[in-house]
C-alpha cells in the first residue's frame, strides 16, 4: 500500500512536471515568436536608417557640386543641418534641400548655414514653407549684401513682423519680396521701412504681389522720374532721386 502511494506520488509529480515543461515550452515559442518580430522590426529599422543616412550624403554630396567653398564645408554642413533637424523638427531631406537653395541663390557656403537656421525658425513661428522662406530671406540679404547671423536674424524678425501687421503672410512675402527688394536696396530704404511700407500696402490692397509691384513703381518713379514726376517733386520740395529717399524714407 505504501509502495502504491508512492508510486502514485511519482506519477502526480511527473504529470506536474510534464505539465510544466509543456507550460515553458509554450512560453519560449512565445518569446521566440516575439524576438523574431522585434528582429526583423529592428532589422527594418535599421536598415531604414541606414538608407536615410546614405540619401543625406547623398544629397549633401550635391551642394558640395555647388563650388569649391560649398565642398569645404560639407563636414560642418553635415553637423549643422542635423542640429537644425533636432531644434526646429524639420525632415533632413528638406533642410539639405533648403541648404542647396540657399547657396543656389547667392548666399556664400559660409553664411549658409546662418541664413538656413533663420529660415527653419521662421518657418516653423510663422507656419510657413521652409522653401518659401529660404528664398526670401536669401533675396533679401543678396539684395542688400548683408552677412552675419544677427543680420539674418533682424530679416527673419522683419519678416515676421510684417506679417503681424499686414494682410499678407510670410509665405506671400517671401514669394514676392524679390519684386521690391533691390530696388530698395538701390534707392537706399532700410529693410525695416521697406517691410513697414509693403505691410501697409498689403493692407490696402490685400495683396502682396500687387503691393510689391506698386512699390516698386513707386521708388522707380522717384528714382529715375519723367518730367512730370519731377514737377511734382519739386512742387512738394523733395529732392530727386536716392536723395528722396534719405530725405524721407519709406514705411515712416
Amino acid at each position: 500500500a505504501a509502495f502504491s502511494k508512492i508510486k502514485a506520488g511519482l506519477k502526480k509529480i511527473a504529470e506536474a512536471g510534464k505539465k510544466a515543461m509543456t507550460a515553458i515550452r509554450a512560453g519560449l515559442r512565445q518569446v521566440t515568436a516575439h524576438l523574431k518580430i522585434l528582429a526583423t522590426v529592428a532589422t527594418a529599422a535599421f536598415a531604414a536608417a541606414v538608407k536615410s543616412m546614405a540619401d543625406f550624403n547623398k544629397q549633401l554630396a550635391l551642394t558640395g557640386t555647388l563650388g569649391e567653398e560649398a565642398r569645404a564645408h560639407l563636414g560642418g554642413f553635415s553637423v549643422a543641418v542635423k542640429q537644425i533637424a533636432v531644434d526646429t523638427g524639420i525632415p533632413l531631406e528638406q533642410l539639405n534641400k533648403a541648404l542647396f537653395d540657399t547657396i543656389s541663390a547667392g548666399t556664400k557656403a559660409s553664411d549658409a548655414i546662418k541664413v538656413l537656421g533663420e529660415s527653419a525658425r521662421l518657418a516653423v513661428a510663422g507656419g510657413a514653407n521652409l522653401a518659401t522662406t529660404v528664398r526670401g530671406l536669401a533675396t533679401i540679404t543678396n539684395a542688400y549684401g548683408i552677412s552675419g547671423q544677427k543680420a539674418f536674424r533682424m530679416v527673419a524678425e522683419e519678416l515676421f513682423a510684417a506679417q503681424v501687421i499686414g494682410k499678407t503672410t510670410i509665405d506671400d512675402l517671401s514669394e514676392n519680396i524679390g519684386k521690391l527688394a533691390s530696388t530698395s536696396a538701390e534707392a537706399g530704404v532700410s529693410i525695416r521701412h521697406m517691410f513697414t511700407a509693403l505691410a501697409d500696402t498689403a493692407n490696402v490692397s490685400a495683396n502682396t504681389e500687387q503691393a510689391a509691384v506698386s512699390l516698386r513703381q513707386a521708388i522707380m518713379a522717384i528714382l529715375k522720374p519723367n518730367d512730370d514726376m519731377i514737377k511734382v517733386l519739386r512742387r512738394a520740395e523733395i529732392p530727386l532721386g536716392v536723395a528722396a529717399f534719405q530725405w524721407g524714407s519709406l514705411g515712416e
